[in-house]
């Protein structure tokens, strides 16, 4: 009886551990990892000959556990018919797990205004990872924003400061217009680096600003 009974004893241990280890089906080590989002995006036209695109995206890692090493999309302008304008690659640094990040850009479309443009991320399996392979890209802080306008231009002007605990080598500051709540395009600059606590002006000059705005807002990120 008693060797019956350690060989159930025995038996119910295995088969208990063998259950446990496959509970779900899924662990955190065989999941793939899920792909960016690009959640919002706009864009308007430089000019009204000669244009570029101004665009503006939205981008989200929608990972739990993976960081993405380098964000990247690709920004397609179609002409009417449906042929491809121009294409223009665009990336930026690592983005944390459940993070969004705000980035205006300029695209190409060989100058020829598009009937519609495209953002897809263009990041594969191997762009994601449990840890960073550099820095995150942290949201600085941005202060007195305005926006100076005359005849011939117009431009937004602000402070970034650097919240972070280091120095950071430079900014890429965005800013992103609004009409009735939608993102429609937005232009960026560069700052140079940014001392830890350090404030840095910033000049983004605009030749066209975009037709029907009613909001903006500017977001700044460390940059590499």
């Amino acid at each position: 009886m008693n060797k019956l009974l350690k060989a159930l004893l025995c038996a119910g241990l295995v088969f208990g551990l063998v259950g446990c280890g496959s509970s779900g089906g899924e662990t955190k080590y065989n999941n793939e990892p899920k792909e960016l989002t690009v959640e919002e995006s706009g864009y308007f036209l430089s000019s009204d000959t000669s244009p570029y695109i101004m665009y503006s995206v939205k981008v989200t890692n929608p990972n739990e556990d993976y960081y993405v090493n380098s964000a990247a999309i690709n920004v397609t302008a179609y002409d009417a018919e449906g042929n491809i304008l121009a294409s223009t690659p665009q990336s930026w640094g690592p983005i944390a797990p459940g993070e969004s990040v705000y980035f205006a850009g300029q695209a190409d479309c060989n100058q020829v205004a598009p009937a519609n443009v495209e953002f897809e991320v263009t990041n594969t399996k191997d762009d994601y990872s449990e840890n960073p392979d550099r820095e995150v890209l942290t949201e600085l802080e941005v202060s007195n924003t305005n926006i100076m306008q005359d005849q011939f231009s117009s431009s937004v002007t602000g402070v970034v400061k650097n919240t972070m605990d280091e120095d950071i080598g430079g900014s890429w500051v965005s800013v992103i217009f609004y009409k009735e709540g939608a993102m429609i395009g937005g232009k960026f600059t560069f700052t140079e680096g940014i001392s830890s606590g350090g404030e840095m002006p910033f000049d983004i000059s605009i030749y066209q600003m975009p037709e029907g705005y009613d909001d903006y807002k500017v977001y700044a990120y460390n940059w590499f």
